[in-house]
């Protein structure tokens, strides 16, 4: 009983030492293939938007000349356009980003506070 046990205790020792139970030295069945996609290469692209804001607002001596409020529609219109460049992990670019904003503010005409 006890060679036994100790047989089977310096093979299991052994096996262990020697690797031959480690299956990180099998190969994957299946090889995963390199990155799908890439991000080199060039873009360009474009935007626009629109935008609204009221103010009301009171004046503490008085009727205002202005009202009692401002209109403040807004119009957003830009673009992009750049390249990028990826090398293993890293991505390089260089891009622009133009954009044009035309805010108007549009004060309700008012007459004059009388005398």
């Amino acid at each position: 009983m006890r060679s036994g046990v100790r047989f089977w205790g310096a093979t299991t020792i052994a096996l262990a030492a020697s690797g031959a139970a480690n299956s990180a030295d099998l190969e994957p069945a299946v090889q995963l293939p390199s990155a799908l996609w890439s991000w080199s290469g060039g873009y360009i692209g474009g935007r626009v938007g629109v935008g609204y804001g009221q103010k009301s607002f009171s004046n503490p001596y008085g009727p205002s000349v202005y009202g009692g409020g401002v209109d403040s529609p807004v119009f957003l219109a830009g673009g992009q356009i750049g390249y990028n460049w990826q090398k293993n992990s890293w991505v390089f670019g260089l891009n622009s980003m133009p954009a044009v904003l035309s805010p108007t503010a549009q004060i309700p005409a008012s007459q004059p506070p009388a005398q």
